[in-house]
C-alpha cells in the first residue's frame, strides 16, 4: 500500500552503497516533501544492471553454476571437463559487465532449458538426473530473481515463459508433482499479468497453455497412481 515514490525515497535512504544514498539530510527532506506534495522525486531506483550485479553478488555460487550448466549443455557432456576452466573465466568476465548482466543471465537460462529438452540427451546414460538438477537450478534462479525484483513486468513475463517450459520438462522427466506445482505457478503468474493487460494476445495464449499444463500434469499424476496400484 506504500506509494511507489515513498518506497523509492526509503530505499534510497537505506541503500547499502553510500554513493547512492542522499548526500545530506536536507536532500532527503526535500524528497519527502516532494512525496507529500505529489511532485517528482529526485531519487531513482536501481537499474536492471545494478539489480543483476547485486543478485550475482548475493548468489555467486548459484549464478556461476547456472551459467556453467548452460555451457555444459551447449558444449556437450564430453567437452565439459576440458572447457570448465576456460568457461569459468568467460562467465566471470561476462558477469562483470554490469550493463549486460541481466540479459546474459536470462539468455543463459533460456539456452539451458532448450538444451535440457534436447532429444539427444534422452539417450545419454544417467542424463535424466543431470537434467532434473538443471531444471531445479533454473527454477530457483527465476524464483529468487522475481523475489528480488517484485513488480518488474518484464521479468515476470520471462519467468512465465520459463515456467511453461519447466513444467513441460518436469512432465517429460516423470516428475508429476513438480510439473503440477510449476503449472499452477504459471497459471497464477499469467492471471496476474493478464489482469494488468487483458488485451495482450500473447499473455492470453500463455494463460491457456498454463491451464492446459495443469490438466496434463494432473493426468500424469493419475497415470502414475494407476501404475503403482497395479
Amino acid at each position: 500500500a506504500v506509494p511507489r515514490d515513498a518506497e523509492t525515497v526509503c530505499l534510497t535512504a537505506m541503500d547499502r552503497d553510500q554513493a547512492r544514498r542522499y548526500a545530506t539530510a536536507q536532500a532527503l527532506a526535500d524528497d519527502l516533501r516532494n512525496v507529500l506534495e505529489l511532485r517528482p522525486v529526485s531519487a531513482r531506483r536501481p537499474g536492471a544492471a545494478l539489480r543483476a550485479r547485486r543478485f550475482v553478488q548475493r548468489h555467486p555460487a548459484g549464478s556461476t553454476a547456472l551459467a556453467l550448466g548452460a555451457l555444459l549443455l551447449v558444449g556437450g557432456p564430453l567437452g565439459f571437463a576440458l572447457q570448465q576452466r576456460r568457461a569459468n573465466v568467460k562467465v566471470q568476465a561476462a558477469l562483470d559487465r554490469a550493463d549486460a548482466n541481466l540479459d546474459r543471465a536470462l539468455a543463459a537460462v533460456d539456452t539451458l532449458l532448450l538444451r535440457v529438452g534436447d532429444e539427444r540427451l534422452r539417450n545419454v546414460p544417467q542424463a535424466d538426473e543431470v537434467r532434473r538438477e538443471l531444471v531445479d537450478d533454473a527454477q530457483r534462479f527465476y524464483a529468487e530473481l522475481l523475489a528480488d525484483n517484485a513488480g518488474d513486468r518484464r521479468l515476470a513475463r520471462d519467468a512465465l515463459r520459463a515456467n511453461l517450459r519447466l513444467s513441460m520438462l518436469q512432465g517429460e522427466l516423470g516428475d508429476g508433482q513438480a510439473a503440477l506445482a510449476t503449472a499452477r505457478e504459471s497459471k497464477t503468474l499469467a492471471e496476474a499479468l493478464v489482469a494488468e493487460a487483458p488485451d495482450d494476445v500473447e499473455l492470453l495464449l500463455q494463460l491457456g497453455r498454463a491451464e492446459s499444463d495443469v490438466f496434463s500434469a494432473a493426468e500424469l499424476l493419475g497415470d502414475q497412481a494407476v501404475a503403482r496400484a497395479s
